[in-house]
Protein backbone atom coordinates (compact mmCIF):
# COMPACT_ATOMS: atom_id res chain seq x y z
CA UNK A 1 0.00 0.00 0.00
CA UNK A 2 2.68 2.63 0.38
CA UNK A 3 3.68 2.22 -3.61
CA UNK A 4 -0.12 3.59 -3.62
CA UNK A 5 -0.27 6.08 -1.36
CA UNK A 6 3.16 7.31 -3.33
CA UNK A 7 1.47 7.60 -6.53
CA UNK A 8 -1.53 9.03 -4.65
CA UNK A 9 0.57 12.19 -3.03
CA UNK A 10 2.59 12.58 -6.79
CA UNK A 11 -0.87 12.90 -8.26
CA UNK A 12 -2.26 15.26 -5.33
CA UNK A 13 0.30 17.20 -6.17
CA UNK A 14 0.25 17.26 -10.10
CA UNK A 15 -3.81 18.14 -9.44
CA UNK A 16 -2.83 20.98 -7.38
CA UNK A 17 -0.12 22.09 -9.77
CA UNK A 18 -3.16 22.29 -12.30
CA UNK A 19 -3.01 19.30 -14.04
CA UNK A 20 -6.96 17.75 -14.43
CA UNK A 21 -5.88 14.28 -16.07
CA UNK A 22 -4.15 13.48 -12.59
CA UNK A 23 -7.17 13.13 -11.06
CA UNK A 24 -8.49 11.26 -13.23
CA UNK A 25 -5.94 8.55 -12.16
CA UNK A 26 -7.50 9.02 -8.44
CA UNK A 27 -10.46 8.58 -10.02
CA UNK A 28 -9.88 5.46 -11.89
CA UNK A 29 -8.54 3.86 -8.61
CA UNK A 30 -10.67 4.45 -6.30
CA UNK A 31 -14.36 5.08 -7.92
CA UNK A 32 -14.84 1.01 -7.33
CA UNK A 33 -14.56 1.20 -3.50
CA UNK A 34 -16.45 4.66 -2.93
CA UNK A 35 -19.52 3.04 -5.79
CA UNK A 36 -19.51 -0.14 -3.45
CA UNK A 37 -19.65 2.02 -0.32
CA UNK A 38 -22.79 3.97 -1.84
CA UNK A 39 -24.38 1.20 -3.37
CA UNK A 40 -24.18 -0.75 -0.28
CA UNK A 41 -26.06 1.95 1.69
CA UNK A 42 -28.19 3.25 -0.94
CA UNK A 43 -29.01 -0.40 -2.62
CA UNK A 44 -30.10 1.97 -5.61
CA UNK A 45 -27.69 1.81 -8.72
CA UNK A 46 -28.34 4.95 -9.95
CA UNK A 47 -28.29 7.01 -6.67
CA UNK A 48 -25.01 5.15 -6.03
CA UNK A 49 -23.28 6.24 -9.25
CA UNK A 50 -24.82 9.95 -8.50
CA UNK A 51 -23.50 9.88 -4.87
CA UNK A 52 -19.92 8.34 -6.31
CA UNK A 53 -19.67 11.30 -8.92
CA UNK A 54 -20.68 14.01 -6.64
CA UNK A 55 -17.82 12.40 -4.27
CA UNK A 56 -15.44 12.79 -6.60
CA UNK A 57 -16.62 16.18 -8.07
CA UNK A 58 -16.08 17.36 -3.91
CA UNK A 59 -13.51 15.72 -3.26
CA UNK A 60 -11.59 17.82 -6.24
CA UNK A 61 -12.86 21.00 -5.30
CA UNK A 62 -11.33 20.47 -1.79
CA UNK A 63 -8.25 18.61 -2.56
CA UNK A 64 -6.18 22.00 -1.43
CA UNK A 65 -7.82 21.19 2.08
CA UNK A 66 -6.25 17.94 2.20
CA UNK A 67 -3.72 17.76 4.66
CA UNK A 68 -2.00 14.50 4.96
CA UNK A 69 -2.30 13.00 1.56
CA UNK A 70 -1.26 9.79 2.55
CA UNK A 71 -4.94 9.80 4.14
CA UNK A 72 -6.74 10.37 0.98
CA UNK A 73 -8.19 6.90 0.40
CA UNK A 74 -9.76 7.77 4.28
CA UNK A 75 -10.27 11.57 3.14
CA UNK A 76 -12.14 10.41 0.46
CA UNK A 77 -14.45 7.86 2.24
CA UNK A 78 -15.32 10.39 4.97
CA UNK A 79 -16.59 13.09 2.38
CA UNK A 80 -18.41 10.14 0.89
CA UNK A 81 -19.47 9.27 3.96
CA UNK A 82 -20.96 12.68 4.53
CA UNK A 83 -23.05 12.60 1.00
CA UNK A 84 -24.40 9.25 1.64
CA UNK A 85 -25.89 10.78 5.43
CA UNK A 86 -27.38 14.05 4.12
CA UNK A 87 -28.85 12.15 0.95
CA UNK A 88 -30.16 9.56 3.52
CA UNK A 89 -31.20 12.01 6.33
CA UNK A 90 -33.30 13.70 3.12
CA UNK A 91 -34.40 10.50 2.14
CA UNK A 92 -35.80 9.73 5.10
CA UNK A 93 -36.68 11.10 8.67
CA UNK A 94 -34.58 8.46 10.51
CA UNK A 95 -31.46 6.79 9.46
CA UNK A 96 -29.42 3.77 11.62
CA UNK A 97 -26.02 5.26 12.36
CA UNK A 98 -23.40 2.44 12.85
CA UNK A 99 -22.57 1.43 16.32
CA UNK A 100 -25.16 3.14 18.03
CA UNK A 101 -27.10 0.74 20.25
CA UNK A 102 -29.59 -0.50 17.80
CA UNK A 103 -26.82 -1.07 14.97
CA UNK A 104 -24.53 -3.36 18.11
CA UNK A 105 -27.66 -5.98 18.19
CA UNK A 106 -26.62 -6.63 13.80
CA UNK A 107 -22.87 -6.06 13.99
CA UNK A 108 -20.38 -8.70 14.04
CA UNK A 109 -17.54 -7.16 16.18
CA UNK A 110 -16.91 -9.29 19.18
CA UNK A 111 -15.55 -6.60 21.25
CA UNK A 112 -18.58 -4.74 21.31
CA UNK A 113 -20.82 -7.58 23.37
CA UNK A 114 -18.64 -6.97 26.18
CA UNK A 115 -19.44 -3.46 26.91
CA UNK A 116 -22.24 -2.40 29.26
CA UNK A 117 -24.92 -0.39 27.46
CA UNK A 118 -24.00 2.64 29.22
CA UNK A 119 -20.53 2.46 28.83
CA UNK A 120 -21.39 2.14 24.79
CA UNK A 121 -20.74 5.46 23.79
CA UNK A 122 -17.81 6.52 25.62
CA UNK A 123 -16.45 2.54 23.66
CA UNK A 124 -17.61 3.93 20.84
CA UNK A 125 -15.78 6.62 20.50
CA UNK A 126 -12.61 4.87 21.71
CA UNK A 127 -12.81 2.57 19.13
CA UNK A 128 -13.13 5.11 16.27
CA UNK A 129 -10.19 6.71 17.81
CA UNK A 130 -8.27 4.24 17.84
CA UNK A 131 -9.24 3.04 14.64
CA UNK A 132 -8.14 6.21 13.24
CA UNK A 133 -4.56 6.13 14.84
CA UNK A 134 -4.08 2.88 12.98
CA UNK A 135 -2.04 2.65 9.85
CA UNK A 136 -4.24 3.16 6.94
CA UNK A 137 -3.23 -0.41 5.52
CA UNK A 138 -5.62 -1.41 8.88
CA UNK A 139 -7.59 1.37 9.59
CA UNK A 140 -9.17 1.04 6.13
CA UNK A 141 -10.42 -2.22 6.02
CA UNK A 142 -11.47 -2.02 9.45
CA UNK A 143 -13.88 0.94 9.17
CA UNK A 144 -15.32 -0.79 5.42
CA UNK A 145 -15.98 -3.79 7.76
CA UNK A 146 -17.09 -2.78 11.08
CA UNK A 147 -18.15 0.29 10.80
CA UNK A 148 -20.13 0.55 6.96
CA UNK A 149 -20.89 -3.51 7.48
CA UNK A 150 -19.10 -4.29 3.83
CA UNK A 151 -18.33 -8.09 3.27
CA UNK A 152 -14.49 -8.82 2.93
CA UNK A 153 -15.42 -9.41 -0.93
CA UNK A 154 -16.66 -6.22 -1.10
CA UNK A 155 -13.76 -4.60 0.83
CA UNK A 156 -11.77 -6.62 -1.47
CA UNK A 157 -12.90 -5.19 -4.73
CA UNK A 158 -12.98 -1.67 -3.33
CA UNK A 159 -9.72 -1.87 -2.61
CA UNK A 160 -8.35 -3.57 -4.88
CA UNK A 161 -6.27 -6.51 -3.26
CA UNK A 162 -7.05 -10.07 -2.70
CA UNK A 163 -9.86 -11.18 -0.27
CA UNK A 164 -7.12 -13.13 1.93
CA UNK A 165 -4.88 -10.01 1.87
CA UNK A 166 -8.49 -8.22 3.49
CA UNK A 167 -8.87 -11.17 6.40
CA UNK A 168 -5.24 -10.88 7.57
CA UNK A 169 -5.38 -6.92 7.42
CA UNK A 170 -8.76 -7.26 9.16
CA UNK A 171 -7.17 -9.74 11.74
CA UNK A 172 -4.34 -7.92 12.78
CA UNK A 173 -5.82 -4.65 12.60
CA UNK A 174 -8.57 -6.19 15.52
CA UNK A 175 -5.71 -7.44 17.56
CA UNK A 176 -4.10 -4.29 17.71
CA UNK A 177 -7.50 -2.52 18.75
CA UNK A 178 -7.74 -5.32 21.32
CA UNK A 179 -5.04 -4.92 22.70
CA UNK A 180 -5.23 -0.92 23.18
CA UNK A 181 -8.87 -1.48 24.14
CA UNK A 182 -7.66 -3.69 27.01
CA UNK A 183 -5.60 -0.89 28.18
CA UNK A 184 -8.01 1.88 28.44
CA UNK A 185 -10.43 -0.26 29.66
CA UNK A 186 -9.20 -2.99 32.36
CA UNK A 187 -12.63 -4.49 33.14
CA UNK A 188 -13.36 -5.88 29.55
CA UNK A 189 -9.82 -7.29 29.63
CA UNK A 190 -10.91 -9.17 32.70
CA UNK A 191 -14.61 -9.77 31.51
CA UNK A 192 -12.46 -11.29 28.16
CA UNK A 193 -10.67 -13.86 30.28
CA UNK A 194 -13.10 -14.90 32.50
Amino acid sequence: MNEIHHQDEEWIQQTLAGNKEAFNFLIHRYYRMIYAYMYKKTNDRETAQDLTQETFVNAYSCLHNLKNPKKFSSWLLKIASNLCYSYLKKKTSCLSIPFTAKAKQHTLNPIEETIEEEDYSKFRQKVLDIIEELPENYHLPLMLRYLEEMSYQEIAQALHISKGAVVGLIFRGTQYLRTKLKYCWPEIKSRNES
